[in-house]
């Protein structure tokens, strides 16, 4: 399937998706004569908008209000004073407006614009929508999927959009009587149920209309689901303005590696949304019954309880209440490290090894037996967008204080450690030592882990300037309370004793905190940073479509695409000043018990920002995080694999320079049968060469000797992004035959490569793996095309490549085959700088 038809729709509904991430900030202020319901309860069933949804068979379901529902709560809250009050909502609209216009102009005669677009999402936004799939997704057998616009029928907007829809429609009048719009061929129909615009899609071939039946009262709405029952139920003092589930049993088969890592334990997702006071309130929850497995299990952790109370020193207001096993996360983490990298769990394996032997404790039981587990973490107010030169003569007051299990038996464990960190330091020495015949100052020769003064009991590391130069400010500190039961980490012995204190671990109050079973609970003050970040939202749209426009694939002399222009006036940007004062502290909670696990927040602007608190305590950023994390991850991999690639570029070229050749593809015997891979060969040149000497190099790769050395390949032979590899497999594989690099049967010199080293492919990472030590690679007989079909990765996007000038380079998928050829060969005359 030719995939360019396909780009500009991808394109578009990127940007629509952008576009409404950014709306998702932003609702206008509208009047209604119905007076708001009060905190703490729902609007009648009769007026939501989930009684047009089917019932049966219900796995998804959005149901949001709007914000006319409930006027007076959302004109009293920060979010619709800053967006009203202020530039700001007008802003976002405007460029929430040009982001969908400029995707639009690849899907010419498209019935809407830019504009239009937005306006309708703050009709829904006001008004209420809903939205339903019932059926199954696996495979797809949809009874019915729905979406509900309130008051469609009295917009102008929407007005115009559906008579622009109808040009394309026939209109059929139903026993009932609905006038329903159809087209031909398409599984679509709507119409206006009193002034609700009403879309059904529906199978083919479908007789009836679940959703007409469901109106006329012939089967359930989703009115009577019990999911939805125990959703609309508001909190205390909240009043709710949406809600959504996902029933996870009508969903594809979950991936093996998400089953492995315990995801199939979810049942359900849901969440809800509503307004309390000044606050944006939301809860995300995952119905996860015990026992859980895998990374669920992270979440059975022992709860805050009723006894503990933590008190935040004055001028903080940014802190994290915890509860937390760390033997039990220790051992979860090695599980499933076990599971998925198992040289990984090893590695861990011989740090602690390595922790006993230096220290004479175990980590498990002398060190992590012994903590937690309620945690405080406290954290300096942000003082805006700091630089380093800042940072440097005032370090940020950063402390902690944990649990102790075993206060005594912990003193004895750090006077231990510290022990063991000391001879470390001083074995380390200086970054200036000691001019010689010179006899230092005492204390000036290293750094040092010092007793703090009696009665406290603890230690203060002080660090010379000539062993690191470091802020004065900056004394990391330990501090322990043995009659209380805790431990003070802090940058400073003066912030140490200040945290100390604040965690209370047998208060008297009955319930000194808001809910005795979480397991963790956030504040965190955005009044500093979020005003700015604000104001920057032009500049970062404007950022981001520039890299956007970078060239993606390969060619010749390819300029990068004009970048989408984001036409807006700085004037037009609102003032931080004006919108500082309605911030308010973020609170974030996490609980879990027998059947769920729940995430809720409360903030005055919950826009989704990493370098936020606020901005990870809602739903929102939980979705968005997640593929970002993977994405880090990946790149994280990708570095490594470009690093192991690295190193064995560095290799060849030093067997080059020994050999006054590459090596060749294999390692032959006597007779010319090929015995051993080049990645044998090489291995005195990346470090291995008690390895190689290990080798019968007369006998061949799986012979009884050589066999037995498989399971000992090297880590530089393994790319992180594999999944599930064979051991001793690697995918780091060379091109073999007439032209190449490694045309067989000897090694190829670099002056005879006439191409030029910087434009002939060395090795490539191939989609099938092969056991390290065997002498198969991949067969190049001409064609380009089918070379190109032998080559890929995990990572996404491409491959990556060592070319012979030792530069390592990412290959996308989209590089032609043309061009891919034309790298192969070391003497094809053809040179290409772009690809």
């Amino acid at each position: 399937m030719n995939p360019a038809p396909i780009r500009p729709i991808r394109r578009t509904a990127r940007a629509i998706a952008l576009a409404a991430s950014i709306f998702g900030m932003i609702a206008t202020t509208t009047h209604a004569e119905d007076q708001a319901p009060k905190p703490g309860t729902a609007s009648p069933k009769s007026q939501s908008l989930a009684r047009y949804i089917p019932g049966e068979r219900l796995i998804v379901l959005i149901d949001h209000e709007g914000l006319e529902a409930q006027p007076d709560a959302w004109k009293g809250t920060a979010a619709s004073k800053m967006l009203n009050g202020t530039p700001l909502g007008a802003m976002l609209l405007d460029i929430a407006a040009q982001v969908v216009d400029h995707g639009l102009q690849s899907m010419p005669g498209a019935p809407f614009n830019g504009k239009e677009v937005v306006a309708l999402l703050a009709h829904m936004t006001s008004k209420g929508f809903a939205i339903g799939f019932c059926g199954s997704f696996d495979p797809p057998q949809p009874k019915a999927a729905v979406m509900v616009i309130r008051d469609a029928g009295r917009n102008e907007v929407s007005q115009r959009l559906m008579k622009r829809l109808e040009d394309a429609a026939k209109q059929v009048e139903q026993p009932n009587g609905r006038k329903v719009w159809t087209i031909a061929g398409a599984p679509i129909r709507w119409w206006f149920e009193g002034h609700d615009a009403v879309f059904s899609f529906v199978p083919p071939g479908a007789t009836a209309d679940p959703v007409a039946e469901t109106l006329d009262g012939k089967t359930p709405s989703a009115l009577e689901n019990p999911v939805f029952t125990a959703l609309s139920k508001a909190d205390p003092g909240v009043v709710p303005v949406g809600l959504l589930f996902v029933d996870l049993a009508g969903l594809p088969p979950l991936p093996p590696k998400a089953v492995q890592a315990g995801i199939d334990g979810i049942k359900q997702v849901e969440a809800r949304w509503g307004i309390q006071n000044r606050a944006i309130v939301t809860s995300l929850g995952v119905q996860a019954p015990r026992p859980r497995r895998g990374v669920l299990a992270f979440f059975d952790q022992p709860p805050l309880g009723g006894g503990t109370k933590f008190t935040l020193p004055a001028g903080m207001t940014n802190s994290t209440l915890l509860s937390v096993d760390p033997v039990k996360v220790g051992d979860i983490f090695l599980a499933i490290l076990n599971q998925n990298d198992p040289n990984a769990a090893a590695s861990v394996s011989r740090f602690a090894q390595d922790f006993q032997k230096r220290t004479g404790l175990s980590l498990r039981k002398d060190l992590l037996g012994k903590l937690g587990p309620r945690v405080g973490i406290l954290a300096p107010q942000s003082g805006g967008l700091s630089n380093a030169i800042a940072m440097w003569f005032n370090p940020p007051d950063l402390g902690t204080v944990i649990e102790l299990k075993d206060p005594q038996g912990f003193e004895a464990t750090l006077d231990r450690l510290i022990g063991a960190a000391n001879i470390t330091l001083k074995a380390a020495g200086a970054m200036v030592p000691p001019k010689a015949g010179r006899p230092a100052k005492p204390g000036t020769e290293f750094a040092e882990f010092r007793p703090l003064k009696a009665p406290e009991r603890g230690y203060v590391l002080t660090v010379p300037p000539s062993v690191l130069p470091t802020p004065a400010g900056l004394r990391p500190t330990v501090l322990i309370d043995i009659k209380r039961g805790r431990l003070a980490l802090a940058g400073s012995p003066a912030l140490a004793r200040r945290v100390l204190p604040t965690l209370v671990l047998d208060a008297a109050s009955a319930k000194p905190i808001d809910d005795q079973s979480a397991l963790l609970i956030t504040t965190s003050d955005p009044t500093e940073s979020l005003p700015e970040i604000l104001a920057n939202i032009p500049a970062l749209v404007q950022f981001a479509a520039i890299a956007a426009a970078q060239p993606r694939g390969p060619g010749i002399q390819q300029q990068p695409a004009a970048p989408f222009r984001l036409e807006f006036d700085p004037d037009a940007i609102p003032d931080v000043n004006a919108i500082r004062p309605h911030l308010f502290p973020t609170k974030f909670t996490l609980t879990a018990d027998e059947s769920a696990i729940r995430l809720s927040a409360s903030s005055a602007f919950p826009l989704p920002l990493p370098q936020l608190n606020a901005g990870m305590e809602t739903p929102i950023l939980v979705a968005l995080l997640l593929p970002a994390v993977q994405a880090a991850r990946e790149a994280a991999r990708r570095t490594q694999c470009t690093n192991n690639e690295k190193q064995l570029s560095i290799a060849l070229h030093n067997y080059h320079s020994a050999h006054n050749t590459f090596p060749p593809p294999a390692i032959l015997s006597r007779a010319g049968n090929p015995l051993l891979s080049w990645r044998v060969a090489i291995l005195p040149f990346i470090g291995q060469q008690a390895l190689y000497n290990e080798f019968h190099l007369d006998e061949p790769w799986d012979s009884a000797h050589n066999k037995t050395l498989i399971e000992r390949m090297p880590t530089t032979y393994a790319c992180p992004s594999r999944q599930s590899p064979a051991p001793g497999t690697t995918n780091y594989r060379v091109f073999t035959g007439k032209g190449t690099a490694f045309e067989p049967p000897e090694g190829t010199a670099i002056a005879s490569i006439s191409d030029g080293p910087a434009n002939t492919l060395g090795l490539v990472e191939a989609k099938e793996a092969v056991i390290w030590t065997q002498p198969e690679d991949l067969p190049f007989t001409g064609d380009g095309a089918a070379a190109l079909e032998l080559a890929g990765s995990n990572h996404p996007g491409g491959f990556n490549a060592m070319f012979l000038d030792g530069s390592i380079r990412f290959l996308k998928d989209s590089i032609t085959a043309d061009v891919f050829k034309s790298l192969l060969t070391r003497n094809g005359g053809e040179i290409f700088q772009n690809y």
